[in-house]
């Protein structure tokens, strides 16, 4: 099926907002005061949950918690569990980027502990598409509210139907692991695609743009891989392996072949095999099950006493000749190679695997990926020391997998032993990403870098003294108990170190009184945990740093072109060989909203836009620009796709830029020999966000030069692509820069009551005198600028502020001259306010189909909906969702006048500015059939798509009808997504129409939902 294209420069289509861009972090090195930010109680003044960390991304609360009283969620004491945790995201929800509970759904049945709290796993969703990894949990004592953590996403992208199929996306990973895992592919199994709203920052804690995705797993033999598919343009966004490296007992042994599970030797109560690993397993698997029953009550890894299925002596397929040294959880069992399943501290890792997936869900991938396999670590060393059957004396005391023939692969209590890293700031510590199966990844450092959770378990245990501090040990008891509490009840799937740090600390709080466990103890756990540096900030750089000035000591920049791309692409053409051009898009800008989009698609292609004009390069000529980018690569060095800089002076001759580069990110990589531009130095890999490239053009002073961006694919496997903003060329003139006003520091949220703030700041030391500031700030995730003069020079300020999370800055005013920004913060406040008017409001006219994109601004709370109230040959007002874009095909020939108001729970806004636009009454005659019509289903959503017809006059809408279990017809600009439907069969087919009449309908197609 052809499909269309993706935001054309002829047709801009505006759609779907991205992560916000990084905030400072909140989390302290110690813990907070007492006088910490709070998420106050509505109903019990001087009551609510402490703020204990926010993400370092979006400035939303990620963990908040209490030692007194809580939230009261009056009337509800004899609500259910999940009903209470509704609530209370109805009524506190924005601190965690939620509106109300139509945000989230049950992510599995409320637990309630051997403390008598209760326990809800809440995922968020948008039209009941699921974010990946956006979970939340909600503690409950009762009717109050004690704790809620997890990690959310803010302002969830609003195009949610696929332009690709769940077949088009099952392909799109068959190629993916044929590609990058040859060797695995042979009998792989590929499940059922489901929609996603994808933002790998909420894996990584990276800047990255959000989009719907469809989520594969590939299976298999010694595979099992995570995949995300984009489904708009087919590309792969991320994949990894979740391969972790299970009283009933059952043993297969492969005998040294390769297919899984092999023949079963042994049985709950079996006798033994006489086959040395198969018994091994067996007795082993038991010892762990009964550690997980006896201290923790768990029955079995899912709770709910799944049967313990292990295989032994099994071969890898990639190297059926050579023993597995190795051993994993592959979802369902526990695989051991020859004599890997002779070590207790082996089976219980990999069972400990099996527990991680059925309570915290830990993703196997970076900082995630490193807490799953710490606490595989930690229990696998606990059930070794409980069993006490080898040698824990010593230096062998500590090391892992010491029983195998092997020997110990990690040291916990002295982790730089074996090269892993002791706290974070060690030289060890593991920075490369995994991204495209980087066969040096480690998945971001799973294995690596969990050495620093690994030794903050052996310091509780034994003590020690270490980075300047001196702990006094707990024992094995009680940092067992609190660790569990921490994974089972607190860890969501993708959480960080910095989330692991205070689940510990809260699980310890959670625990006095109890196994013995006091506040003292909690005091070194606290300790521990600060020696080995789990709070602080994630010490990987990701993206290139921009260059530091524009310009050399004593040059001051002076623009020749500057373009945002926020009017549009009208400096720019496009041209390609294949598949989509460049366009526009406002899903990841840099600044403001709009930026330029490569895609990095699945077939060869070579993509360019170029500017339309030439600019003469002035003397101390430089050129600079904002781009982030992921392109497929494999490894360190094989580059598939990439993405170069070019320019020409006559405008049919061009020439590679990346020689001019003199600042900033620069070409990394040669292209492989497969890609239109191979052999070539480029950008490839990922820039881990956006980056900054600068050339020095003095070589091309005086001549007439245009630059275009270029995009190379091969033939198989997409990515992202490449984004490109504020492109600018300049001259630095000689002499000192012009003395002007600078930013103030140090700005932070002294206090919140109600929707009063009052913030404090360090005026600035140097520049021009102030003589007043502006207070800016922006709605999450856009961060959209409106200014709040603050009247003197006071570096103190009480404003009244809206509901809904920001981000907030202060520059210095002096005169008509205005600095940077201050240092940025969040700021979040629950009292309901009428949003301020939307800003900015753009109108495009296409035939009949209107598109509409405007600013959302700071001054009121954060809008819930909006109403576009349109006057002209029509008079009406129409609702149109909480997004900053809409479009609608179908228009009736008139001139209209349109303006935008917000609306939320405190009311609406004034309006916003108008547009007006015309659209034709001409038409040639009604539309030919659609083609290409396919209906599918995902679960209980029908989906339905079609290109309009290849030939004659355009449709300007479209007509579904339906019978079978439902008998109607309905119009649609586009494509369609249903709401979750009634189980049933729908016959379903679609006709164009535009208002010259309609066309014939397609064929019948029939869904059926179970």
């Amino acid at each position: 099926m052809a499909r269309l294209p993706i935001r054309s420069l002829a047709a801009i289509t505006l759609a779907a907002a991205g992560l916000a861009t990084g905030v400072p972090a909140l989390l302290g090195q110690e813990p907070q005061s007492p006088a910490a930010p709070s998420i106050q109680s509505l109903s019990e003044p001087g009551e609510g949950l402490a703020i204990q960390a926010r993400s370092p991304q979006t400035g939303l609360v990620t963990f908040a918690s209490t030692r007194s009283q809580g939230v009261l969620l009056r009337g509800m004491a004899a609500a259910p569990a999940e009903e209470r945790a509704m609530a209370f995201v109805d009524q506190y929800g924005t601190a965690f980027g939620l509106a109300t509970r139509a945000n989230v759904r049950a992510l599995r049945a409320p637990q309630r502990d051997a403390l008598g709290l209760e326990h809800v796993r809440l995922q968020q969703v948008a039209d009941g598409i699921p974010v990946t990894a956006g979970d939340l949990i909600v503690h409950l004592r009762g009717d109050r509210v004690v704790a809620v953590n997890g990690h959310t996403l803010p302002d969830p992208m609003p195009v949610l139907i696929p332009d690709l199929t769940p077949g088009g996306a099952q392909e799109a990973a068959r190629v993916l692991i044929e590609k990058h895992k040859a060797d695995l592919a042979p009998g792989a199994t590929y499940g059922e695609p489901r929609l996603e709203i994808f933002n790998r920052g909420m894996i990584d804690e990276g800047t990255h743009p959000t989009r719907l995705a469809w989520f594969v797993e590939a299976t298999g033999e010694g595979l099992r891989e995570y995949i995300w598919v984009d489904a708009r343009t087919g590309g792969v966004l991320l994949n990894f392996s979740q391969l972790a490296d299970a009283k009933s007992r059952t043993v297969y042994d492969v005998a040294m072949g390769t297919t899984l599970p092999g023949t079963l030797v042994r049985s709950e109560g079996g006798p033994a095999t006489g086959i040395v690993d198969a018994d091994q397993a067996y007795d082993l698997a038991g010892a762990t099950y009964d550690y997980f029953f006896s201290t923790h009550g768990r029955d079995s890894y899912d709770d709910a006493g799944a049967g313990l299925m292990s295989s032994v002596r099994y071969r890898h397929p990639s190297q059926p000749g050579v023993p597995y040294q190795n051993a994993f959880w592959n979802g369902t069992q526990m695989v051991y190679g020859e004599g890997f399943a002779a070590a207790d501290d082996v089976v219980a890792h990999e069972l400990t695997h099996a527990v991680t997936e059925y309570s915290a869900n830990l993703f196997y991938y970076y900082q995630s990926g490193a807490l799953n396999e710490s606490f595989s670590d930690i229990f696998g060393q606990t059930v070794d020391f409980v069993r006490g059957a080898g040698d824990d004396t010593g230096i062998a005391r500590w090391r892992l997998a010491e029983d195998l023939s092997i020997g110990a692969i990690r040291d916990m209590m002295t982790p730089t032993t074996f090269g892993d890293p002791g706290k974070l700031s060690d030289p060890q510590f593991f920075c490369v990403s995994n991204g495209w199966t980087n066969p040096s990844g480690d998945s971001g450092g799973v294995h690596i870098n969990s050495g620093v959770p690994n030794h903050a378990f052996a310091l509780m245990v034994d003590g020690g003294t270490y980075n300047g501090r001196t702990i006094t040990g707990i024992g094995l008891a009680k940092a067992g108990l609190i660790q569990y509490r921490a994974l089972t009840t607190y860890l969501t799937s993708g959480s960080t170190f910095a989330d692991n740090s205070t689940a510990v600390n809260q699980s310890c709080t959670d625990l006095v009184g109890t196994g013995g466990i006091t506040a003292g103890d909690c005091s070194q756990v606290a300790s521990a945990i600060l020696a080995v540096e789990m709070a602080s900030p994630w010490p990987c750089t990701g993206a290139t740093p921009p260059p530091a000035t524009f310009c050399p000591a004593g040059g001051a920049p002076v623009p020749a072109f500057s373009d945002g791309f926020e009017s549009g692409g009208a400096n720019w053409n496009v041209s390609t060989t294949s598949g989509t051009n460049w366009g526009l898009g406002n899903f990841f800008a840099r600044s403001g909203d709009i930026s330029a989009y490569g895609e990095d698609t699945s077939a060869i292609a070579d993509r360019r836009i170029a500017m339309t004009n030439p600019v003469v390069i002035p003397a101390a000529g430089r050129m600079y620009f904002d781009h982030a980018f992921e392109f497929e690569h494999s490894g360190a060095t094989t580059f598939y796709d990439g993405g170069v800089l070019e320019y020409s002076t006559n405008g049919t001759t061009w020439i590679d830029a990346g020689s001019l580069i003199d600042g900033g990110h620069a070409y990394a990589g040669t292209l492989d020999g497969g890609n239109v531009l191979g052999a070539r130095s480029a950008f490839v890999r990922s820039s881990f966000g956006y980056t900054g490239t600068r050339l020095n053009l003095a070589s091309l002073a005086g001549q007439s030069v245009r630059f275009r961006f270029r995009v190379g694919t091969d033939p198989s496997v997409g990515s992202l692509g490449w984004l490109v903003d504020n492109v600018s060329i300049y001259s630095c003139g000689g002499g000192p820069p012009p003395t002007t006003a600078q930013p103030p520091t140090g700005l932070f949220v002294s206090s919140v009551a109600g929707n009063v703030v009052t913030i404090r700041f360090t005026p600035p030391v140097a520049g021009l005198p102030p003589t007043g500031y502006e207070l800016r700030g922006g709605i999450a995730p856009s961060r959209v600028d409106a200014a709040l003069p603050i009247p003197g020079t006071s570096p103190i300020y009480t404003f009244v502020a809206p509901s809904g999370s920001f981000f907030i800055r202060v520059h210095t005013v002096s005169g008509a001259s205005s600095s940077g920004p201050s240092n940025e913060v969040p700021l979040v406040v629950n009292v309901p306010l009428a949003p301020s008017a939307p800003a900015n409001l753009l109108g495009l006219a296409n035939g009949s189909s209107l598109t509409l994109a405007w600013r959302n601004t700071f001054g009121g709370g954060a809008p819930a909906s909006h109403v576009l109230d349109v006057t002209g040959s029509i008079v009406t007002s129409l609702p149109i969702g909480p997004g900053n874009s809409f479009s609608f095909n179908g228009v009736p020939a008139g001139t209209y006048t349109l303006s935008l108001r917000a609306t939320n729970a405190g009311g609406a806004s004034p309006s916003s500015n108008s547009v007006t636009l015309t659209f034709p009454s001409a038409c040639t005659g009604a539309p030919g059939t659609p083609e290409n019509f396919l209906a599918y289903k995902v679960g209980n959503t029908v989906f339905v798509v079609w290109d309009p017809a290849s030939t004659g006059p355009a449709p300007t809408g479209f007509v579904l009808n339906v019978t079978g279990s439902f008998v109607g017809s309905f119009g649609t600009p586009a494509r369609a997504m249903s709401s979750p439907v009634a189980p049933g069969t729908y016959n379903v087919s679609v006709v164009a129409s535009n208002p010259c009449g309609s066309s014939a309908a397609t064929a019948v197609q029939s869904v059926t939902v179970p």
